[in-house]
């Protein structure tokens, strides 16, 4: 990981620790790379890996149907710093969204199941990881909670309209 990471600078899981707290957190993460138009997962996979950004963009989509034909909607976009598959911490332990690089990208990817060790064996450090993680989770039901109300605009108007 980049000195930067190291100390929990810039990445949103980490956020909030000190270097000391993050040090243990640093083997578990493994390098990945990923070209342009490259899947990192698809929507309803088992999620057992986390990934962080370190550089390029991730976007997410999901599938949707128009006319008769399934299209991925992109849902939002994420770069540096930013927590790829929470979902790796978080049970059912399913991707919600599908995600693939829309530049060449490095990430840092760790196994759902080190990283909820290593929150077992640092309570203080796991408290600061879930908070963030809650967080996370906490601006990504705005997000779905905003979309579904512009749709339900959208059918609203349609209708009445």
């Amino acid at each position: 990981m980049a000195a930067a990471e190291s100390s929990g600078a810039g990445i949103e899981l980490f956020r909030g620790l000190s270097a000391s707290q993050i040090a243990p957190f640093r083997p578990l993460g493994r390098p990945v790379r990923l070209t342009r138009g490259s899947s990192l997962f698809r929507m309803g996979d088992d999620a057992l890996t986390l990934y962080v950004v370190r550089s390029g963009r991730i976007a997410f989509t999901m599938p949707i149907d128009v006319q008769g034909t399934s299209q991925d909607a992109l849902v939002d976009e994420k770069g540096p710093g930013s927590l790829v598959g929470w979902s790796a911490l978080a049970p059912p332990h399913r991707y919600t969204l599908s995600a693939h690089a829309l530049e060449d990208s490095e990430l840092s990817s760790f196994l759902g199941v080190e990283l909820r060790a290593q929150i077992v064996l640092d309570p203080a450090a796991g408290v600061v990881v879930l908070l963030n993680l809650v967080e996370l989770l906490g601006h990504r039901a705005q997000q779905t909670q905003a979309m579904w109300l512009r749709e339900l605009q959208r059918t609203l108007d349609t209708r009445l309209g």
